[in-house]
């Protein structure tokens, strides 16, 4: 599947149908299966796509939910019907790991269809397994194959009308002094250093026309505090 590429699918247990719905599983798609299957003795999953470029679509992480709650792996084999098997094993269609929505998997069911004119199925057997719910994460693999040259990103979502990024930069020739740096809050830093001091940072008038912006720097070691410093854009200091 390709970005913009329609995933339709289908489960049902013994002819009956569970769920269904639509969905584009493109880098953070998916789809979070949960169905009873109490009872049952075949979970069938249909997916349709309308065609695409790349080979992207697994099943991840499946399991059997026990009635206690008890969730289990899947010890069975699954059958396919018109579904593509990637080269090797734990690998996506182009050689290297599985990630669906960001999230790497071991292992995965391979989904994809391997004629697009025609439904991919997938049959699960129940019978003997006590189960009573069947879970799983449908979805596109991205990024594909090698990925050892990607630059590494890490992506967060949030609701809001601004956001701020602080950011600690060291430069240094032999060794480094930043222990750990973290936000304590929008406008503040709290940086540990290898020597055992401990620094906060507060930056001050983010808002405005910027000709106030102000920092006040703390810093202690061992609870007594070794300097104490204020700066503003206006050019004014005390210490």
């Amino acid at each position: 599947m390709t970005e913009g590429a329609k995933l339709l699918h289908e489960i049902s247990a013994d002819g009956k149908t569970l769920a269904k719905g639509e969905s584009g599983a493109w880098i953070l798609g998916d789809v979070n299966i949960d169905v009873p299957v109490a009872d049952a003795k075949e979970l069938t999953i249909k997916l349709t796509t309308d065609g695409g470029k790349r080979k992207t679509l697994f099943l991840a992480n499946a399991r059997f939910v026990t009635a206690i709650g008890k969730e289990e792996s899947l010890d069975v084999q699954p059958t396919a019907e018109n579904i593509e098997a990637p080269a090797k094993s734990g690998e996506d269609y182009y050689g290297g790991p599985i990630k669906i929505a960001g999230v790497p998997y071991a292992d995965a069911i391979p989904a994809q269809p391997l004629e697009n004119d025609q439904p991919a199925v997938i049959h699960i057997p129940l019978a003997g397994k006590n189960a009573a719910r069947f879970k799983a994460r449908l979805g596109g693999d991205y990024p594909f194959g090698d990925e050892s040259e990607r630059r590494k990103v890490y992506a967060i979502r949030s609701q809001g009308t601004e956001a701020r990024f602080l950011t600690v930069i060291e430069p240094y020739e032999d060794k480094p002094m930043v222990k750990s740096a973290f936000a304590s809050g929008p406008d503040t830093l709290h940086v540990e250093l290898a020597d055992g001091r401990v620094q906060e940072i507060m930056l001050n008038n983010f808002d405005g026309d910027g000709r106030h912006i102000g920092v006040h720097i703390t810093e202690n070691k061992n609870n007594r505090i070794l300097r104490d410093e204020h700066s503003e854009t206006t050019g004014t200091a005390s210490r």
